[in-house]
């Protein structure tokens, strides 16, 4: 066999990126390269989130009128609701006539305060909105009205604080 026979090129030459000369170091090719997989990563991972926020905020609406017609009488629907939202990891917190303290006063926004000769200690008087947790993680605080004792209130004997 003759010696330049043998190193013919036989195959057709392969086709390369315009930016990429056959001196380019390998380590740039490298780099290149995984700036793009770096690239397509992060905007895959932000879509991912973009959907993860858009399934959350269904589900924290479907919560929220599974409270309403809870509220409102529809009493089977609510339950059926949030009987599977609860199957999913979502739970609705609203604790109407409970101690207002520890994890409540992290769950519920204290939107108003009503003094109440029947509450000992503050408690959670009525809910406006519940409170919507997915495994552990708070989606969206609640608001709640509070009920104080009527000790604590500022006016006394009829005349307001301060007058």
């Amino acid at each position: 066999m003759k010696p330049e026979r043998a190193l013919k090129i036989a195959a057709p030459l392969r086709a390369h990126p315009v930016d990429v000369a056959a001196g380019t170091p390998l380590v740039s090719l490298v780099w290149r390269a995984r700036r793009e997989e770096h690239i397509r990563l992060s905007e895959q991972r932000a879509r991912e989130a973009t959907e993860r926020n858009r399934l959350l905020g269904a589900l924290v609406a479907a919560a929220e009128t599974a409270f309403q017609s809870l509220r409102s009488g529809e009493r089977k629907a609510a339950e059926a609701l949030a009987s599977e939202l609860a199957k999913a990891g979502i739970e609705i917190i609203a604790p109407e006539g409970e101690p207002y303290e520890g994890l409540y006063t992290e769950l519920l926004d204290n939107s108003a305060q009503r003094y109440e000769t029947s509450a000992g200690s503050p408690r959670v008087a009525e809910v406006l909105a519940p409170a919507v947790v997915y495994r552990g993680a708070v989606l969206k605080r609640g608001k709640a009205v509070i009920a104080l004792p009527a000790s604590e209130s500022p006016e006394r004997d009829g005349v307001p604080e301060g007058a």
